[in-house]
């Protein structure tokens, strides 16, 4: 009889464990899909950022060659005014 009772004891106690690690299962369970869905959020961030380098990193390109083109004008320009005489001397 003693037996029986400690064996129901086990049994109840090995329940009561397999409810909790079931409750703990479902919490991760739950944590993991929070998690996963920041995951997807900042992958599609990091995408976004990535594509406004790009178009910033082509934009400072243009402006780059822009500038140049510019600098290589006013040197013609100033080369020109140079070279000019005066009309009346």
């Amino acid at each position: 009889m003693k037996e029986n009772t400690e064996l129901v004891q086990k049994l109840s106690n090995y329940e009561q464990k397999i409810e909790e690690s079931k409750k703990h299962i479902q919490e991760t369970r739950k944590q993991n899909m929070v998690l996963s869905d920041k995951a997807i959020k900042f992958k599609d961030k990091i995408k976004t950022l990535e594509k406004n380098k790009e178009i910033l990193g082509d934009t400072a390109k243009n402006l780059r060659v822009m500038l140049e083109s510019e600098r290589e004008q006013n040197v013609k320009n100033q080369d020109l005014g140079k070279t000019e005489k005066p009309a009346f001397t």
